[in-house]
């Protein structure tokens, strides 16, 4: 999982997943626990054993839900 505060964020995924190797290549942001962050903008959630299911489940919040169907983002 990602997650992206104002500057800061929280991965928790592979070091071999395509989206680590391109996360904040220039080094200027740290990688902080959850409960480190200040604000949570954005979560990334990079698998889950039902995309569908957690679809529906998010859909009851008031969020702005994204779906990448070709990355299964």
């Amino acid at each position: 999982m990602l997650i992206d505060s104002d500057w800061d964020y929280c991965y928790t995924g592979s070091d071999e997943h395509p989206i680590r190797r391109n996360l904040d290549p220039a080094g200027s942001a740290r990688n902080l626990t959850i409960d480190e962050l200040s604000l949570i903008v954005k979560i990334v959630v990079l698998q889950s054993k039902s995309f569908e299911q957690l679809s529906a489940e998010l859909a009851q919040w008031p969020l702005v839900v994204s779906t990448h169907g070709n990355e299964r983002l």
